[in-house]
């Protein structure tokens, strides 16, 4: 994953993780947060990456008490994608995009 700022160089960070919120039942994901650390910036540990988490998901109105939470690798979840949790192997499984959200050529739209 890259940024850019103002048409200069990408900025790549130095670490990226992922904090998922979902139902322990189903697998539904009701939330989840990234945090990018910038070469020079602190990193966060996952115990914190969780607090965060679960903190915006509850100011955005989201019951937070029966979710589950996992952290996930940066490598494994692209922000383009739909998942959900596979509750026995606790691994994301990728969804098929719904077809109003679909667009031709969406396979490129990640590189």
């Amino acid at each position: 994953m890259s940024y850019f700022t103002q048409g200069q160089k990408a900025l790549k960070p130095k670490d990226v993780k992922i904090c998922v919120l979902f139902d322990p039942e189903d697998g539904r994901i009701a939330h989840h947060h990234m945090i990018s650390t910038f070469p020079g910036g602190q990193s966060v540990d996952e115990k914190e990456v969780e607090r965060r988490t679960l903190a915006r998901a509850a100011s955005f109105g989201t019951d937070t008490s029966k979710l589950k939470a996992l952290h996930v690798s940066g490598k494994d979840c692209d922000p383009s994608r739909r998942y959900k949790v596979d509750v026995k192997t606790l691994t994301l499984i990728e969804l098929p995009m719904p077809e109003r959200l679909a667009f031709k050529g969406a396979a490129n739209f990640r590189k």
